[in-house]
């Protein structure tokens, strides 16, 4: 069969960039909490989808609250994320397996729920003496980067802290939900 729309390979956006860059929409590069958890330039997803005013209408519209850990045990995509974030560990570390920080990267991922963020964080920093930033998509420098956690743990992320007044403009241009802006 020939593909004439996006629709047609989205079950192909998952293991390729090409279709990611062609089909950005079907494969939710343009969703600030999309299934795919391997957005960005490197995985194919245009480095302008998350300026876009799909995106950001999106991220407007999202609560400024984290899920619980036992909403994430069952969180589809939760879920989801924690196995491409298994297999991506695996590929960064391929040629130094004994390197993983984590021996099952996708149970480590799903039970740390969003305090993954943290936890990975000064994890990376023991082992690797490395700073990297879950929540703004920098799992491990250059070399990892993937979905930002700001828009689904915004709690875990900083997001709800404020020391005054926070615009909607102030709050996506970090990344954040629209509903932890506290001002207009």
């Amino acid at each position: 069969s020939q593909v004439q729309t996006c629709a047609d390979v989205k079950p192909l956006c998952g293991g390729w960039s090409l279709v990611r860059a062609a089909c950005p929409e079907t494969c939710g590069c343009s969703s600030p909490i999309g299934e795919l958890f391997l957005t960005g330039p490197a995985y194919g997803c245009p480095e302008v989808c998350p300026t876009t005013p799909w995106y950001l209408t999106r991220q407007t519209s999202l609560p400024c609250f984290d899920p619980t850990p036992a909403e994430l045990q069952t969180d589809p995509l939760w879920l989801g994320w924690a196995e491409q974030f298994a297999v991506e560990v695996n590929a960064v570390f391929r040629a130094a397996p004994e390197m993983i920080p984590c021996d099952d990267c996708a149970e480590f991922f799903r039970n740390h729920g969003c305090g993954i963020a943290q936890v990975w964080t000064d994890l990376i920093q023991g082992i690797l003496n490395m700073k990297v930033d879950p929540c703004s998509g920098n799992w491990l420098s250059s070399w990892l980067r993937l979905r930002p956690l700001s828009t689904y743990c915004p709690v875990e992320c900083g997001c709800a802290a404020s020391s005054g007044p926070r615009t909607l403009s102030d709050v996506l241009a970090a990344g954040c939900p629209g509903g932890c802006a506290t001002a207009p």
